[in-house]
């Protein structure tokens, strides 16, 4: 069990889901890791408000900043076994003990790493929202239904800057490097086609109840 021991405290987020299915774990206190969790993440949106007032908000597309993806280096030595005192930390992590209990020893260590993986891609997926554009959400939701070959990207994206007066001075291969980096889209045979990542990154989307009308 000090394997298991030394994963629970980065379990958070997919426990709470777990949990909340069964009540165990109340929405307030999901609230408050999620703010503490991704804040940074949330933040990272400010440098590029230029304007805001009663008409909204507005934002400037001169720069995208890069992603941070999953790190697939998983360093377990680093998780610190000190005692906590976040009174509702000591009680997501009771509550994960006692789940853990309820399943067979030989299948305790595999679903924790599973747990870690989900909650990794959770964080990621945070991360990934906080920075992209909400015409990129419009372009991965299009591809979910079909691929779009890559001189209709570009008509799109002169038809989106015309239209919205955005990101002027941007090309295509601009556009998607945040969709292909984040491994949401794949460009093939002169096609963008999404990826079962990207398609992931929609439900994430749809199952928090995240808004599709961001900036740019």
């Amino acid at each position: 069990m000090d394997i298991a021991k030394q994963i629970l405290i980065e379990l958070l987020p997919f426990w709470e889901q777990l949990f909340s299915l069964a009540g165990v774990v109340a929405w307030p206190l999901a609230a408050y890791f999620v703010a503490r969790l991704f804040s940074d993440e949330f933040k990272s949106l400010l440098p590029r408000l230029r304007k805001l007032g009663p008409t909204g908000a507005e934002f400037e597309a001169k720069e995208q900043k890069g992603v941070i993806s999953p790190d697939s280096r998983v360093e377990l030595s680093k998780v610190s076994l000190t005692e906590l005192h976040d009174p509702n930390a000591q009680v997501v992590e009771n509550s994960i003990i006692e789940a853990l209990e309820a399943i067979p020893e030989e299948n305790q260590v595999a679903v924790l790493v599973r747990g870690l993986t989900e909650a990794r891609m959770l964080r990621a997926f945070e991360r990934f929202y906080a920075n992209i554009f909400g015409s990129q959400i419009e372009a991965l939701q299009l591809l979910n239904s079909r691929n779009v070959s890559r001189s209709e990207a570009i008509n799109l994206l002169d038809e989106l800057k015309a239209e919205r007066g955005i990101l002027d001075g941007w090309n295509i291969d601009m556009y998607m490097a945040y969709l292909k980096d984040a491994s949401f889209v794949t460009e093939e045979a002169g096609e963008y086609r999404i990826t079962e990542t990207g398609r992931n990154f929609l439900r994430f989307i749809v199952d928090n109840g995240l808004s599709t009308e961001k900036s740019l």
